[in-house]
């Protein structure tokens, strides 16, 4: 998995943000916990606190989550820090940088 990714979302949109999981081998896995966090870019301000998702093994290596509109009611740059538990106790961490535009 990379350290990081890049989306852009329509203002006031609520959309189903999912990234999927794998090992450093190519094979996937499910988390045995995550949790999500959302940040404004420019300032580092919280706008979603850390939020438990819940993992599920029907959906595999799927984490996703749902930005509401605290974060895209204003067009600007959040990141999405994703926190990745792996049994055994390791913990991954991925951000994913949201661009919420005014017009698409």
């Amino acid at each position: 998995m990379s350290d990081k990714t890049y989306i852009e979302l329509c203002k006031n949109d609520e959309p189903t943000v999912q990234i999927n999981v794998w090992r450093d081998n190519g094979e996937s896995f499910t988390p045995s916990a995550a949790f999500y966090q959302v940040k404004g870019s420019e300032r580092d301000n919280v706008i979603v606190s850390r939020t438990d998702i819940t993992t599920n093994g029907i959906d595999g290596n799927k984490v996703y989550t749902k930005i509401s509109l605290a974060v895209t009611a204003s067009a600007a740059e959040y990141d999405l820090y994703w926190e990745l538990h792996k049994n055994g106790g390791d913990v991954a961490n991925h951000c994913t940088k949201m661009l919420v535009v005014d017009t698409c």
